[in-house]
């Protein structure tokens, strides 16, 4: 959500993909996995970004569609953060994104990030992790 609201990925890198990426997820996608407190958290950072940046309507179509997908029960919100088991050697993965990893482990999904350790790490603990590019292409 952050590249597509700012236009830059955290680690500084503009990238396109992210709309195009959500565009896809709703044509293809049966659901978008998320816990009680991802869903808090992202919709905390939202709220921030909005009062930080310009809003355009493809800036604001994110969560508009976001909010849809709750609506149409594509938005899979059923799990509680609190209960998910933990993953083998998951001391290596940094404290926010262990429950990304956790979650995705179990369900069998595909975990979307910039993050090239962690991607590297879904490798090695049995997860799939891809940066927004290859999902894009991979759908």
């Amino acid at each position: 959500m952050r590249s597509a609201w700012t236009g830059q990925d955290p680690y500084g890198k503009t990238d396109a993909d992210c709309l195009p990426l959500l565009s896809e997820i709703q044509r293809k996608c049966h659901k978008v996995i998320v816990t009680d407190e991802i869903e808090r958290r992202y919709l905390r950072l939202w709220k921030g970004l909005k009062l930080k940046y310009p809003q355009g309507p493809n800036l604001l179509n994110c969560m508009k569609l976001y909010l849809e997908w709750k609506l149409t029960r594509k938005v899979d919100d059923s799990r509680v953060s609190t209960q998910l088991p933990p993953l083998r050697d998951e001391c290596k993965i940094k404290d926010e994104d262990t429950e990304f990893a956790r979650l995705t482990k179990i369900t069998g999904a595909t975990l979307v990030t910039y993050d090239g350790p962690l991607i590297e790490l879904g490798r090695e603990l049995g997860f799939a992790a891809m940066k927004p590019s290859d999902a894009l292409r991979s759908l």
